[in-house]
C-alpha cells in the first residue's frame, strides 16, 4: 500500500511498504487514479521497502503506465532481487 505520495514538481513520488496483496492494491491504484485525475503524467514508484507485490498489484503498475500515456512516464526504483 502506498506509505506517501508526495508530488514534487512534475513527477508523483510514490514509497510503498510491506506486502502489495489485493486489498493494498485497490488502495494504490485508487490514490493513482486520483493523481491521473489531477493531471499528473510522471511517476516514480519506489520499492526499497517492499517485501512482496502480487499479481494485483503488477496489474496497477501496468495500468498505470498505460493510463499516463506517451506523454507519461513510470520509474521504478530500490528493487530487490
Amino acid at each position: 500500500m502506498p506509505t506517501s505520495v508526495e508530488k514534487v514538481e512534475a513527477t508523483v513520488l510514490v514509497v510503498l511498504a510491506g506486502t502489495i496483496d489485493g486489498r493494498a492494491a485497490l488502495e494504490f491504484d485508487r490514490k493513482m487514479a486520483q493523481q491521473l485525475e489531477s493531471g499528473s503524467r510522471l511517476f516514480v514508484v519506489d520499492f526499497s521497502s517492499v517485501q512482496l507485490i502480487t499479481s494485483a498489484g503488477l496489474r496497477v503498475l501496468l495500468m498505470l503506465r498505460k493510463r499516463a500515456g506517451a506523454e507519461g512516464g513510470l520509474v521504478l526504483c530500490g528493487l530487490s532481487e
